[in-house]
């Protein structure tokens, strides 16, 4: 199967890859998931991320452990799954320290440990990935978790999972309502 829509990002992509560029290797084994979704297409593509991984790319590292989660191209394998979103999460891909965050909170797949997994929703929250500041916001909320409630920490959480703009909106706003 082909992606007739896109012949030049397929072709800027394998340029890519035959230079060694891992950005390369993970949009061209996308474009293998995207065009054979079976173990065939599946299997390239993670043959691709494991060779960008290599290089610390951790949006390979993450489509791997994706992809071993979710058994794609194969049998599900946890321990593959967890090993390669915790290396994407250690370098610093703010939607794997949230994935793991949440499993250690859970309890699934990995043992369950909630001060490790708050750890991994603030080091997320930090990195820019909104969906951990506004489950933070909602912990601190709430108590959940054995959590102190705090009112204080939940406003704070949803002000970092805010876009930057909307930030400084809020502070421009703030700052008129104390001059005036």
């Amino acid at each position: 199967m082909s992606t007739p829509s896109y012949p030049i990002l397929r072709a800027a992509a394998r340029l890519g890859t035959r230079l060694g560029l891992s950005n390369s290797m993970v949009l061209l084994g996308a474009i293998h998931e995207a065009d054979d979704p079976g173990a065939a297409g599946i299997g390239e593509a993670n043959r691709l991320y494991r060779a960008a991984a290599a290089k610390g790319n951790t949006q390979a590292m993450w489509s791997l452990g994706v992809n071993y989660l979710s058994s794609k191209g194969g049998e599900t394998d946890h321990k593959q799954a967890v090993e390669w979103i915790g290396r994407a999460a250690a370098g610093g891909h703010g939607m794997a320290a949230w994935a793991m965050g949440k499993m250690h909170l859970s309890g699934r797949v990995v043992d369950k440990n909630i001060e490790l997994g708050l750890n991994l929703l603030k080091q997320s929250a930090a990195s820019g990935f909104r969906d951990s500041g506004l489950l933070l916001a909602e912990i601190y909320r709430t108590g959940q978790y054995g959590v102190e409630v705090s009112e204080e920490a939940a406003r704070n959480w949803l002000y970092v999972s805010l876009p930057l703009g909307e930030r400084l909106l809020i502070r421009a706003g703030l700052a008129r309502l104390e001059t005036a």
